[in-house]
């Protein structure tokens, strides 16, 4: 049994439409594929748009986003005897804009059955929370690199315990997305990640194991000091019983489901016995 709970569709910056990923996903025989679409960005309007070498990213329109969800959730209950449909979303967390971010959540944007009816709001299967811009202003980690990799580390690791404390997600996407964007070794920031472990723990939230980066990009092949959150991140979270959701990240769906037999077979290694997804903010455990 395998579902993978991290993947998105042409409403943001993947390639296909709900349906093509579903009809994907059950081409790879996985039993479950959990939509988590990038949110909007409106509540971003006191920071200004975040940028990539200089160029501003504005994210999946608020309007868009409403289509992402009334496609899925209409997908979810016509493909209901086929495969299991999770309707998510991947929140980009923000210190200090909680407020605004719970507010953008909770937000009524659905129209009733009736014009008496109230509005209605999302009702997501779970909300996962990530960190891929920093500073002020905002700007992906690449664009901070004069800052110096102690500075990127600190900022990085900050947003992420900002984001489990917030009481906002359910899942920390990819939680050692940094490690690619520096030269360190996992011992220079050991204390950060037992720190996040700890927090995981406490507020109970889980984990995306993401095996988009397993691909080493100058060799081509797939290696287990790239997976996310890496090994001893993995046995610690192992250590304090932090559940672990496995997600591919894919963008479009032939990378459904992508390097999950060899991330299992690494996780078995490890002593992990089972896995997680998340269904009407319920945490669901299933054996590897």
């Amino acid at each position: 049994m395998i579902f993978d709970s991290h993947v998105h569709t042409h409403y943001s910056h993947g390639d296909s439409e709900v349906y093509r990923v579903i009809l994907g996903a059950i081409k790879k025989n996985i039993q479950g594929v959990g939509f988590s679409e990038h949110f909007h960005y409106n509540y971003f309007s006191d920071t200004g748009w975040p940028t990539i070498n200089g160029n501003e990213v504005k994210g999946t329109v608020s309007e868009n986003f409403q289509l992402y969800y009334t496609a899925a959730q209409k997908a979810k209950e016509e493909f209901k005897d086929k495969i299991n449909i999770l309707v998510g979303v991947e929140i980009d967390f923000l210190p200090g804009i909680n407020k605004k971010i719970k507010a953008a959540i909770e937000e009524k944007v659905f129209k009733g059955k009736s014009s008496t009816d109230q509005k209605k709001g999302y009702e997501f299967d779970f909300i996962m929370g990530s960190t891929h811009f920093l500073g002020q202003p905002l700007k992906y980690f690449t664009d901070y690199k004069t800052q110096g990799e102690d500075w990127l580390i600190n900022e990085y690791f900050n947003s992420i315990e900002e984001a489990i404390k917030s009481k906002l997600f359910d899942i920390i996407a990819h939680p050692e997305l940094i490690k690619y964007y520096i030269d360190k070794k996992f011992s220079d920031y050991r204390q950060r990640i037992e720190t996040i472990v700890k927090l995981l723990a406490e507020y109970q939230v889980a984990v995306d194991v993401n095996t988009d980066y397993l691909l080493d990009p100058n060799v081509h092949t797939v290696e287990v000091s790239r997976m996310n959150p890496g090994v001893e991140m993995i046995k610690l979270c192992l250590k304090n019983n932090i559940p672990l959701v496995l997600g591919s990240d894919a963008h479009r769906p032939e990378k459904i489901a992508l390097n999950f037999e060899q991330t299992i077979f690494f996780l078995k290694k490890l002593g992990v016995k089972k896995m997680y997804y998340i269904q009407n903010r319920k945490l669901i455990p299933y054996k590897i």
